[in-house]
């Protein structure tokens, strides 16, 4: 008989009353007891788990998994034990990671999944990205070994570690888990990203001039950061900004950041971004990321996407040549006239469009240059808000 003493205190780790309670589900499974008694015997433990301990619905669906198999007799102590097994071991990865509690997964990307953890050290909550293996779904053969994945991960902490910026979020360990697997832990973002900040104000009808500008200041101030001490960040995005409590943006997810110039991971695997926010021109340059906030600030003042070439026979005809290629794209309406109920200045619209020039040449060298227009134009509209009002 096992003795239920799961009762938690105010300095017990949640990941640690999961622990204790797979444990004594493990030993009343090891009893060989029959399908009802082990069920009753799982929502006593169960019920000495805080509601709010995430780590709880993982036992709540063990519990369902029980139950179907004595619905219709197919429960045995091997199927009970094979259920175990895959209790104990889900989220293996996050249980080994030093100094940091794992509470649950937040986010997932390309090649990765993001958590949010309790730092054990500063008590704080940290966000702990996790490297996953990619794999092709047709036949699911990885094309990501793990040397490869430690080398992403090595460039992007390397890359983060070089920015010593406020608008950059900051980076605080790194680490191997006991499977290879590498995971980096950077300060935590409460307030989503900048594409869901956006979202909710165009579905709630909450366009603001002023408070657009600022944030698009900010986000350029972030990639003019990286800029400045020679990171490509590679794949700017709306979702690539998160928002602190206060709504500042950060710039976050350098796994395809590189060096101008350098020799990266990215580079001779030829990741090139996410379709649609990425220039067509192949050389490492400040100017893929203008080409990226062009995008990404055209879809935060208008609220739409950019629109894309719609004839793809065209674009696969123009491939062997670039200038064929670059003159096939379509005309980029300027945001003033794609959403003129919102009175976007025209100066927004002169930034932007050069921003998206499809040659390198004809775009912002690189973020500095375009933040240094949109402060001219921020001096320009503080003047004149500064004469209506004393007009008034």
């Amino acid at each position: 008989m096992i003795t239920i003493n799961l009762l938690p205190s105010a300095q017990t780790r949640p990941v640690s009353l999961y622990t204790a309670a797979v444990g004594q589900l493990m030993a009343a499974g090891r009893e060989a007891l029959q399908a009802n008694a082990f069920i009753e015997r799982a929502q006593q433990i169960l019920e000495k788990l805080p509601e709010a301990t995430p780590f709880a619905a993982r036992i709540q669906g063990f519990i369902a998994r029980l139950t179907d198999l004595s619905s219709d007799d197919s429960y045995s102590p091997e199927a009970a034990e094979a259920l175990l097994k895959r209790l104990r071991h889900r989220d293996a990865d996050l249980s080994l990671i030093p100094g940091c509690e794992h509470l649950e997964p937040i986010g997932h990307g390309g090649f990765s999944t993001v958590y949010r953890g309790l730092d054990l050290e500063t008590g704080g909550l940290v966000a702990v990205k996790v490297g996953q293996l990619v794999q092709v779904d047709e036949d699911k053969k990885r094309i990501l070994t793990l040397d490869t994945l430690r080398r992403v991960f090595d460039e992007e902490w390397n890359a983060l570690s070089r920015i010593d910026s406020p608008r950059v979020v900051k980076p605080i360990r790194r680490g191997v888990t006991d499977r290879g697997k590498p995971y980096i832990v950077t300060e935590y973002l409460p307030g989503g990203t900048v594409s869901q900040w956006a979202r909710l104000r165009e579905a709630c009808g909450l366009f603001d001039m002023r408070t657009t500008f600022y944030m698009a200041m900010q986000m350029v101030e972030a990639v003019a950061a990286s800029h400045a001490s020679g990171i490509v960040h590679g794949d700017i995005k709306l979702s690539q900004f998160l928002l602190t409590a206060k709504d500042a943006p950060k710039l976050a997810d350098f796994n395809l950041s590189t060096s101008a110039g350098a020799d990266s991971e990215r580079a001779r695997r030829n990741w090139s971004g996410t379709p649609g926010r990425r220039s067509v021109e192949t050389k490492e340059s400040p100017r893929k990321d203008v080409y990226g906030l062009g995008v990404a600030l055209y879809e935060l003042f208008t609220g739409k996407e950019l629109e894309r070439p719609k004839d793809r026979a065209d674009l696969k005809a123009s491939l062997g040549n670039l200038y064929r290629l670059l003159s096939v794209v379509q005309e980029i309406r300027p945001p003033s006239e794609a959403r003129p109920e919102r009175r976007i200045h025209k100066g927004i619209d002169r930034i932007l469009l050069k921003a998206l020039k499809p040659a390198p040449g004809d775009r912002y060298p690189n973020a500095a240059a375009m933040l240094e227009d949109l402060r001219k134009l921020e001096r320009l509209l503080n003047r004149r808000r500064s004469k209506r009002d004393a007009d008034a």
